[in-house]
């Protein structure tokens, strides 16, 4: 009679792991599922634009709000078993919309005639272009300092001190 191999056990560390591993696995579905339903927005947009003469206003509106509730679960998913919770979910969701509609009229920008030598559409795409470069270093700019900021407490912490200033 053939023996049935025994199922191996695992340490509390190999199922913190696998935990860890399945949760980023979802995670990725979540932002995969995102940016698919956003380039599937931006085909039928432009499909409709072109061949129906909708405005694409709408598609890039819509590239914005799916992207931003999108990010908003993925992030919200991913940080939810943090010790800090869901905090900075809204930030990554706000600044995930706003690159997302920025890259999305940027493509069209490039491939389609949409400023017809309108000086108030350059102005607005440059100021976008102005906008987008802000987020973006506040977003990462705020990480930096924050991480900074909580050396410089756990350090004086452990010199029992306050942080300087």
């Amino acid at each position: 009679m053939a023996e049935i191999p025994k199922e191996k056990t695992l340490s509390p560390k190999e199922i913190e792991e696998r935990k860890k591993k399945d949760k980023w696995i979802r995670t990725t579905l979540l932002a995969v599922i995102v940016t698919s339903l956003d380039i599937i927005i931006l085909a039928i947009g432009v499909d409709q634009s072109n061949n129906h003469g909708i405005n694409l206003g709408w598609t890039v509106a819509a590239i914005g709000i799916v992207t931003f509730f999108g990010m908003l679960i993925v992030s919200s998913f991913h940080k939810k078993d943090t010790p800090e919770g869901d905090k900075g979910t809204m930030r990554d969701a706000l600044t995930a919309s706003l690159i997302s509609t920025y890259f999305a009229v940027l493509a069209y920008s490039m491939f389609e005639k949409i400023n017809s030598g309108n000086t108030s559409v350059d102005t607005i795409l440059s100021n976008f272009s102005y906008v987008i470069i802000t987020v973006v270093v506040f977003y990462f700019g705020s990480k930096g300092v924050s991480e900074i900021y909580k050396k410089k407490v756990e350090i004086a912490k452990s010199s029992k001190r306050g942080p300087e200033k």
